[in-house]
């Protein structure tokens, strides 16, 4: 990006000075301590997958709370939260949301080249904390919103520089905490097949009624636009239908507890999918 411009452009992709970054640190500060203050359990929202998390560790079902609507892959992630004394959780969940939602903004401007020492992104940031109520309040509920609001400039970020593999993986580990980024599955879908020789590509792990499975079974050889259908699930029936939420709970159920902590690690790896041009998208069978 050309810095010599004389116009507001030029003006704001300058370095901004130290009074700028200090406003802006002493704003986040402020932001997040008055959230430490003023929750427990790192948020509301936060505080409803950890309780989850510590009903399924004690070796009852999260589901029977008619709050938790999240998928089970969260339940093992917040398992690591869950053996943390209140305390830490208070500090550490406002610290890690306000990191997040910084980190995603940083992603959000090295997409657009943008140097992060500029006007631009002290004063964006600046703005967003302070005027753009969804960001405090994304704070001050430690909800995971926030994985998405990183995940998604990171996802697009990686795959402009042509790292569709980590991508991937990004936006996998994204999905199994919130399904916010579930229709990201079209990028991948419709993006430029992996080389002849072979190539690397994600290997996602979905949940449904009958257990995890991984999608490389459910790759598909030249679809057609007649032939391939992406059908977003319900979540709202897939997790308020009993029998459903009975299933779930038997899948979580099935998972040892010791390895409750290594198994809260995002839900996505990369892998490799088939060398061919033909195999551009895939399709899960029970999807």
């Amino acid at each position: 990006m050309v810095t010599g411009k004389g116009d507001i452009s030029g003006w704001l992709v300058r370095p901004a000075g130290r009074h700028l970054w200090a406003a802006l640190v002493l704003l986040l500060g402020a932001l997040t301590a008055h959230t430490v203050r003023v929750t427990s359990d790192g948020g509301m929202d936060n505080a409803i997958v950890v309780d989850a998390a510590r009903t399924w560790l004690a070796g009852g079902s999260p589901y029977d709370d008619p709050h938790f609507l999240y998928l089970p892959s969260a339940v093992l992630a917040a398992a690591p939260q869950a053996l943390l004394p209140r305390s830490v959780l208070d500090v550490l969940v406002p610290v890690a949301v306000t990191t997040a939602l910084a980190l995603g903004w940083a992603c959000a401007l090295r997409l657009h080249r943008v140097p992060l020492h500029s006007r631009l992104a002290a004063l964006g940031l600046l703005g967003l904390a302070a005027g753009f109520a969804p960001f405090g309040q994304l704070v001050r509920l430690g909800n995971w919103t926030a994985t998405a609001a990183l995940a998604l400039p990171l996802c697009l970020l990686l795959a402009s520089r042509g790292r569709w593999v980590a991508a991937g993986a990004v936006v996998g580990a994204a999905v199994a905490l919130k399904p916010l980024l579930a229709p990201m599955v079209l990028l991948f879908l419709f993006a430029s097949p992996p080389p002849a020789g072979g190539g690397p590509g994600p290997v996602c792990l979905s949940v449904d009624p009958r257990g995890p499975s991984v999608w490389r079974g459910g790759f598909v050889s030249a679809p057609q636009p007649q032939e391939v259908f992406l059908k977003p699930p319900n979540m709202t029936s897939l997790l308020c239908c009993e029998k459903r939420q009975k299933t779930l709970s038997v899948v979580l159920k099935s998972v040892p507890r010791r390895g409750a902590v290594p198994a809260g690690l995002p839900g996505a790896w990369p892998g490799r999918w088939p060398a061919t041009g033909r195999d551009r998208g895939w399709v899960h069978k029970n999807f």
